[in-house]
């Protein structure tokens, strides 16, 4: 029995309208900051602002000079997909006046959305049944996954994933060139997250088991593929070429990671392999798919204890689930369900030892620090399309088999009492799971009877998913804080300023190790420069403080660091007394130029003696003023990439104090000028801004040919 009728319900736009104003409604105190997002939405938002900061000026932001000093923002550039261009309609509206967040609050709703579209046109394309596929749609978008927008980044590559596997679908069944150009952009888009690996795993264990079980649809795929090859192999090659260019950023971050040139000591910390993007095993796995459900079964006892991170479906799915069972198995839920046992297994390393055999075995295995996201990327959809094809298996028994029906509806009043029985027993407090449990008795004793309009039926329908959800988000806005947190990108300008805000990085200490064991130094950091993490980790953090504090100084005497030994407390006592002496590396070969004043001096504003022309976060110009020759120290992280010029002229870039830049700057008037990112390899990534939304504008043309064959009326 299907519910696919042609009315107004029928319309996937309407679900999707309501949708939204329900979700929205629901989420407002976070899209109206009114509430702050947490954890690594923090970090999300704080990049996503800087980006769109420079990208609205015409900077691409290779530097962040904000973040421990200045270090690379190329491993926050991966996090928040640079090329991505839907990130244009945050930096359109944002460079036309409008305020940030808004604009930033309609881009995490319009993205979300995005992805619950694709999961509804994938759920259509592989169960041919519009009113299980708006079932699943209303199923996923009201689960916990909503929650995740704020506080996490995982829709960022959610979406792109669901909508790979849609195209990856329709190219199976019609071989247009609309889909496939569909499935490279979503790839490309995949490939530009700085851990791709969870996109690998999941296409590989989906081929996996795809192939044995559905051989008929892989040599479809198959010969599709060679027909477009032959039709379109220009086009063939360029969309090759897409893909290799959008492995490049990844390939060379992976490279500067294994130089070692950035440190990442909280995600690194004891890792065996020098790789900074390595993870220790025992940090993977002290957290993995067992311990997020273990975490989430306290909240779900209470749902007015609900929090973000918590792993929740609607009730309702629950309800699904236990009267599918005695539906039939057929070769979608067989394999839905041999496809999610693995990544489960993989994802539970102390339940079994699968995860431990890739680790060693698998290279890229080494860099997950996260094996829960498995749950929300994979598990939590498979296991909402699994009990939607329960219920159309269902349903197509009750036509096939009308003399079921006395059985049917007894096994479906049994089910529904042992689940009553079930909440009494827990002393269950979620009101909205024993109206849930009402509405869906009369659901199902309807379906069985067919006394009611499928209208109504269907209004039903979406009560029940949406009620038990509508109260949990309900508590979540009465749980958290409300606060806005200060972001220090909040108060970016572009306007050079000579004194830093000082960020203070909040971290917690890593897994295995407790706070005790910290004490009486900082706590690892998150990213920065090598050299920076090693004053990080060694020095007095109230005087790396002070002297950060201010980004210009002025010194006479340069002196040989000896980087063997180590002996951080020269420097420390340099810093806190102001010594007019500044430190580089011996093999550096600096000039030693003794005497001048006891003190060095400290550029607290613009002053005759220097002052900033122009700037953004890849580029600083002086001018300087000075009565004799002095170093100069610009308290901004040293990096490979940055170049220094005096007039117009290349000069020596030496690393000074440890983790800054400096250099020598003669008497009188200079125009002394630092640039990061000038070299071929820089250009890539602005190129591949420009790429992606070319990409994007061209493939309109042709899904828009093919849209009436790829969205073709599956019943």
């Amino acid at each position: 029995m299907s519910l696919s009728v042609k009315n107004i319900f029928g319309s996937f736009r309407f679900f999707l309208g309501l949708a939204i104003i329900l979700w929205v409604y629901s989420f407002w105190v976070f899209l109206s900051r009114e509430a702050a997002v947490i954890s690594d939405a923090v970090s999300f938002y704080d990049h996503t602002k800087f980006y769109v900061d420079n990208i609205s000026r015409g900077v691409y932001p290779f530097w962040d000079p904000l973040w421990s000093c200045g270090s690379p923002n190329e491993f926050f550039l991966r996090r928040i997909g640079p090329f991505n261009p839907f990130l244009f309609l945050i930096v359109v509206p944002y460079k036309l006046g409008l305020p940030y967040w808004p604009v930033f609050a309609a881009f995490l709703t319009f993205y979300f959305f995005l992805g619950m579209t694709g999961f509804y046109k994938l759920v259509l394309e592989v169960l041919k049944d519009k009113s299980m596929a708006i079932i699943a749609f209303v199923l996923l978008t009201f689960s916990s996954l909503g929650t995740r927008v704020f506080d996490s980044y995982v829709m960022m590559f959610m979406t792109p994933l669901i909508w790979f596997f849609y195209f990856g679908f329709v190219f199976g069944r019609t071989g247009h060139r609309s889909a496939l150009l569909g499935m490279v952009f979503c790839t490309m888009l995949l490939m530009t997250t700085y851990i791709p690996f969870y996109f690998l795993v999941v296409l590989l264990t989906f081929v996996i088991f795809f192939v044995p079980f559905f051989p008929k649809e892989t040599l479809n795929f198959a010969k599709n593929g060679g027909h477009f090859i032959k039709r379109h192999p220009v086009l063939f090659v360029l969309c090759l070429m897409a893909l290799g260019l959008s492995c490049a950023p990844g390939i060379l971050f992976f490279k500067a990671a294994a130089e070692g040139i950035f440190a990442m000591p909280l995600r690194h910390f004891n890792a065996l392999d020098p790789h900074a993007l390595t993870v220790k095993a025992d940090v993977t796995t002290y957290w993995a798919i067992p311990e997020d459900l273990l975490y989430s079964s306290f909240y779900l006892e209470d749902l007015r204890q609900f929090d973000f991170a918590v792993f929740y479906v609607p009730f309702f799915t629950i309800i699904l689930f236990v009267i599918g069972i005695v539906t039939k198995v057929n070769r979608k839920t067989f394999f839905i369900f041999m496809w999610g046992s693995f990544l489960f297994a993989m994802g539970s390393p102390y339940l079994f030892g699968l995860y431990d055999f890739l680790h060693n075995h698998i290279f890229f295995f080494k860099y997950f620090r996260n094996l829960h996201f498995f749950l929300w990327l994979v598990l939590l959809p498979l296991f909402i399309v699994f009990v939607v094809e329960q219920m159309r298996m269902f349903l197509k028994m009750l036509d096939k088999n009308p003399q079921r029906k006395p059985l049917a509806f007894l096994f479906i009043l049994a089910v529904h009492v042992a689940l009553g029985t079930f909440l009494f027993w827990q002393q269950n407090f979620n009101y909205s799971s024993w109206i849930v449990l009402a509405l869906s008795l009369v659901i199902f004793c309807c379906l069985v009877r067919r006394r009611l309009s499928l209208w109504v039926l269907c209004c039903l329908c979406f009560l029940t998913i949406v009620i038990q959800p509508l109260e949990a988000y309900h508590h979540l806005k009465r749980n958290v804080l409300k606060y806005l947190a200060f972001s220090v990108y909040d108060q970016f300008h572009p306007q050079f300023q000579y004194t830093r805000t000082q960020k203070t990085i909040v971290v917690m200490p890593p897994v295995g190790q407790t706070a005790p064991a910290l004490e009486g130094k900082n706590n690892p950091l998150y990213f920065g420069t090598q050299w920076f993490n090693l004053l990080w980790d060694k020095m007095d953090f109230k005087i790396l403080q002070k002297y950060t504090f201010n980004k210009f100084v002025l010194y006479d005497n340069v002196s040989a660091f000896d980087e063997k030994r180590q002996d951080l407390l020269i420097v420390q006592e340099a810093w806190a007394k102001n010594l007019n002496v500044a430190f580089v590396p011996e093999k550096s070969g600096p000039e030693i130029s003794p005497g001048g004043a006891a003190h060095a001096l400290v550029i607290e504003k613009e002053s005759p003696q220097l002052r900033v022309l122009d700037s953004n976060v890849n580029h600083v110009k002086l001018l300087t003023n000075l009565p004799m020759r002095k170093f100069l120290v610009f308290n901004d992280g040293y990096y490979p990439g940055w170049h220094a010029s005096i007039n117009g002229k290349e000069t020596p870039l030496y690393r000074a104090n440890i983790a800054f830049k400096g250099l020598w700057v003669p008497s009188g008037k200079q125009e002394v000028e630092f640039r990061f990112g000038i070299s071929p390899r820089y250009l890539l990534e602005p190129f591949l801004v420009g790429f992606y939304f070319l990409f994007l504008v061209v493939w309109v043309w042709p899904w828009k040919k093919d849209r009436s064959v790829i969205g073709a009326k599956n019943v």
